[in-house]
């Protein structure tokens, strides 16, 4: 599935046809070859394409679910964290509040 393209094509290739039909003719070869030509390349690198996507899909679906879920493990230190301040601070201001003398 090798692709061979002249790279010093001849000059004769790029002379101007004198005839109209002779014109539309070479016009027709040259679009059936490049037509070929995208065809191989389409059958040769379509396959690449299709696997860079679908992998491209995938590991941005698992991006987004590590994301979350790494948000969510977050969110739970952080409520604990909070939790535990909360009864410290409780904790500090009942130890305050028994300090405080009655006497008037």
């Amino acid at each position: 599935m090798k692709i061979n393209l002249p790279l010093n094509p001849s000059p004769s290739s790029f002379r101007p046809a004198n005839d109209p039909e002779t014109a539309h003719l070479i016009q027709e070869t040259k679009l059936r070859e490049n037509e070929s030509v995208r065809q191989e390349i389409y059958e040769r690198y379509m396959p690449f394409f299709i696997l860079s996507g679908v992998s491209f899909v995938i590991l941005s679906f698992v991006w987004i679910l590590y994301n979350i879920l790494s948000y969510r493990r977050k969110q739970k230190k952080i409520r604990k964290l909070e939790r535990i301040n909360r009864r410290l601070e409780d904790q500090r201001l009942l130890r305050m509040y028994q300090e405080v003398s009655i006497d008037e």
